[in-house]
């Protein structure tokens, strides 16, 4: 599916979805501690596993979005205890 490698630029995600991205912003947070916590002081890897890919105009990649969105733990970690 080509469409899921897409990156959105996080300025038209916030215009058109901002509840959305307020949550995206919230996944990757978790994410990336979880990461950071696997792989203390890799800045690279934290950079390289991102929702988010920064530069000029930052972008969503959706696919890193869609797959860490699928994995339970990830989206209810630190989170109701009935997660």
């Amino acid at each position: 599916m080509p469409e899921a490698l897409e990156k959105w630029p996080v300025t038209l995600m916030k215009t058109l979805l901002p509840r959305h991205m307020e949550i995206v912003y919230e996944i990757n947070s978790r994410f990336l501690r979880q990461v950071s916590y696997k792989y203390p002081g890799n800045i690279d890897m934290l950079r390289d596993m991102s929702l988010i890919e920064e530069g000029g105009d930052p972008k969503v990649r959706m696919a890193y979005l869609a797959i860490v969105g699928a994995i339970p733990s990830t989206a209810c970690r630190n989170s109701t205890p009935s997660c």
